[in-house]
């Protein structure tokens, strides 16, 4: 029977295989080996194990079958059996084409020279566990390392691949024992500066104290197989979180308090909950929380920038009355564009609007301003020619106009004046009107003198008529009246007429008397004839 119908394979301690070449198949008959055997023609494989075949490779024999088939998927294993050395079925000595005398010879030489080593073996295996339990681990590394030198001997492979894992294990543990000794001593130290700290209150302090230790020990021995490592860590991260809990509820009222004081202007009450809550940002907060925080500073500067906007806003205005009222519109102008540059980013949209609107309105008013001056200066030319014409009714209309688009620029100094030439105007109407009342009766007056003047001169009483002429001379006197004036000049030579006229008549009449005594009548008729001729040209008229 060939290699190639019959498949030998030895378990490693590991669960792999090593395949063995058919001549070499009754070398690996030992009493420490288990071996996988496939019968190609028959489908069949039989599992031999060992005498003193170890723990750690029995467990791995549920495997084989799944196991070989993974590896040799063309294996088509209909049966397979499994048994004990000594305890081989009649078939597999005929199928392995070996007979029972031949295998039991290998396996008796076997026993003969591998049991005493085995015996030894077990010994300084039970050794090695009473020291491993003692955690003396350096002696039990020796027991272990003559295990390995005694297998060595028998060629039990899976024993020295155990032990030698047992050994690095061993080895391990007993370099950690060092470490944890060393480390329980660090967390003595530790745990004294952390109860220091949280007695002061000082939770950041004592959280970097376990953070460095942990950062310190982490990479060289798991800190949470260390019961006093462990119940420090727990209970600063109990602290820890406890801490945050809290450090969070009293950030989520100041930023309930900042957002409040935002929204209400409130700059200084906000800037007082913004620092406090800027003071507690530590390790404690999260990412999230801090980024938040940071991000409230551009957030108060957003609200300084308004308050300071409105402020300014509200100072332009009040600051507008007094440059309106000067009429300095270019340079409130101007500080309306500078403020506006300066908050063009402030989101504010109903201040903008209210800047806009009052910038239209300084405008109107700056072109009302100018057209109402423009109509000042018109009036107060017009109001000069009216002054030299004495269109004195027309200069009070002028100036009460002026006054009105005066008032109307708050141009006081322009009322004050035009309300003088206002006042003086007025006067002199009143003056003039009760002149001319004053007048109108003196030409009343003079009128009723007038009538009984020609009266009396028509009767030729100079007397009267000199009385009344006295009269009249004392009213033309105050009278200004050209018309009356050259009435009463003709009334006054019609006065020195009848003087002369008498005169005359007397001369007449006492020339005809004397003619007549003389017995001259045509004489006398003559002079009493210029007489009546005289007196007939004689007239006064009404």
């Amino acid at each position: 029977m060939s290699g190639d119908i019959i498949r030998t394979f030895k378990l490693n301690f590991d669960g792999t295989f090593d395949e063995i070449a058919y001549e070499n198949v009754k070398e690996v008959f030992t009493i420490v080996n288990i071996l996988a055997i496939y019968i190609q023609k028959i489908k069949k494989m039989y599992i031999w194990i060992g005498k003193n075949a170890t723990q750690s490779l029995k467990n791995h024999i549920s495997r084989i079958r799944v196991s070989l088939k993974e590896d040799f998927p063309q294996f088509r294993i209909l049966r397979n059996i499994t048994f004990d050395m000594r305890s081989e079925p009649f078939d597999f000595f005929d199928n392995l084409n070996i007979t029972k005398d031949e295998l039991y010879e290998q396996i008796n030489y076997q026993e003969r020279i591998a049991l005493p080593i085995l015996q030894r073996i077990d010994g300084l295996k039970k050794n090695s566990e009473k020291l491993i339990k003692s955690e003396d681990y350096g002696k039990a590394i020796t027991s272990l390392e003559e295990i390995i030198e005694l297998a060595r001997k028998i060629e039990d492979g899976a024993t020295i691949i155990e032990q030698k894992r047992r050994i690095a294990d061993l080895t391990q543990k007993h370099e950690n024992k060092k470490i944890i000794s060393k480390v329980e001593e660090e967390i003595l130290q530790a745990e004294k500066q952390y109860n220091e700290l949280i007695k002061t209150k000082n939770i950041l302090g004592a959280h970097e104290v376990v953070e460095t230790f942990i950062k310190n020990h982490e990479t060289i021995y798991d800190l949470l197989l260390i019961p006093a490592a462990q119940e420090l860590i727990l209970k600063e991260k109990k602290r820890w979180k406890s801490e945050k809990t809290k450090l969070a509820i009293d950030l989520s009222k100041l930023e309930k308090n900042f957002n409040s004081a935002i929204k209400k202007m409130e700059i200084e009450n906000a800037t007082e909950f913004h620092d406090r809550g800027i003071n507690l940002i530590s390790p404690l907060i999260d990412d999230d929380t801090r980024q938040k925080w940071e991000g409230f500073e551009r957030k108060l500067q957003d609200a300084k920038l308004k308050v300071e906007f409105i402020e300014k806003y509200d100072n332009l205005i009040e600051e507008s009355i007094v440059l309106k009222e000067k009429h300095l519109y270019e340079e409130l102008k101007q500080k309306i564009e500078n403020i506006k540059k300066e908050f063009l980013e402030v989101d504010l949209p109903d201040y903008h609007n209210k800047l806009d609107k009052f910038q239209i309105d300084v405008k109107l008013a700056e072109g009302f301003y100018r057209t109402t001056i423009s109509g000042i200066e018109e009036l107060e030319k017009r109001t000069v020619i009216d002054q030299k014409n004495k269109n004195l009714d027309e200069v009070v209309k002028d100036c009460l106009t002026l006054i009105n688009h005066a008032k109307s620029i708050n141009s006081f100094k322009t009322i004050e004046r035009y309300q003088i030439i206002l006042e003086e105007t007025e006067k002199e109407i009143e003056a003039q009107k009760k002149f001319e009342e004053e007048q109108e009766n003196l030409r009343k007056e003079l009128s009723k003198l007038e009538k009984n003047l020609i009266t009396a001169l028509n009767s030729m009483k100079l007397s009267k008529s000199r009385e009344i002429l006295e009269k009249g001379k004392k009213i033309l006197s105050e009278l200004i009246d050209d018309q009356v004036k050259k009435k009463w000049n003709y009334l006054e030579k019609k006065f020195v007429d009848a003087k002369q006229l008498l005169n005359n008549i007397e001369e007449l009449s006492k020339n005809g008397m004397e003619a007549l005594i003389n017995r001259s009548c045509p004489e006398s008729l003559e002079f009493f004839e210029q007489i009546i001729s005289q007196m007939q040209k004689y007239n006064i008229g009404e």
